[in-house]
């Protein structure tokens, strides 16, 4: 693997937590904007349902994350403690979690 590869998966790796929660905090605030426009009930159900699917798509990338991660670490683990990196990326996902779920409950009581 060239060391540019190697820099770009770190910086991705890095990153992901935070491009997975701002991608899902536009979509929803973009639905529930979309959905105040139309006050029709049946789109209620709809835009309810996209963003249960939404906050589930996305939770389930930062847990899956999470996991590929930690088992990253172990297998390549050649000290006791994980590097700085390690451990950054790790609770910037825990953070991005934390703001899925948060920004999904935020969705629900403003648009419904």
């Amino acid at each position: 693997m060239r060391r540019e590869d190697s820099a770009i998966r770190a910086t991705i790796a890095w990153l992901f937590g935070p491009i997975v929660w701002a991608a899902h905090f536009f979509l929803v605030y973009g639905i529930a904007a979309f959905a105040g426009m139309h006050s029709d009930a049946a789109w209620q159900g709809q835009i309810r349902l996209i963003s249960l699917a939404l906050a589930t798509v996305a939770l389930l990338a930062l847990v899956g994350f999470l996991v590929w991660q930690s088992r990253g670490f172990r297998a390549r683990r050649t000290e006791d403690t994980p590097s700085f990196f390690t451990r950054t990326a790790i609770a910037l996902t825990v953070l991005a979690l934390i703001g899925v779920a948060w920004t999904t409950i935020g969705a629900f009581i403003a648009s419904f």
